[in-house]
């Protein structure tokens, strides 16, 4: 990554979860109110650290969810059917 004249190297690992969120950003985003009202009618009583995992390991699973069965077979679609002029 260049940050002004600075270049900026990360490590493998953090590359692919920053890579990841990217990917899974626009389902997470798109489930989010859903299960955020969802985990706050059924578990308003548990501790905030199980509300917390609840709510990031359920939008993180939704987004993957609708990433591979909905986003990238539609992409992969849309690939197919743009006409290449040329």
């Amino acid at each position: 990554m260049m940050v002004g004249s600075l270049s900026v190297k990360f490590p493998s690992f953090l590359a692919s979860l920053v890579y990841w969120i990217s990917v899974l950003s626009y389902g997470m985003y798109l489930w989010n109110n859903l299960i955020a009202r969802f985990i706050e009618n059924k578990f308003h009583s548990y501790p905030w650290p199980v509300v917390a995992g609840l709510y990031y390991g359920l939008t993180f699973f939704m987004a993957f969810l609708t990433y591979f069965t909905i986003e990238k077979p539609f992409l992969r679609l849309r690939g197919k059917m743009l006409v290449k002029h040329g």
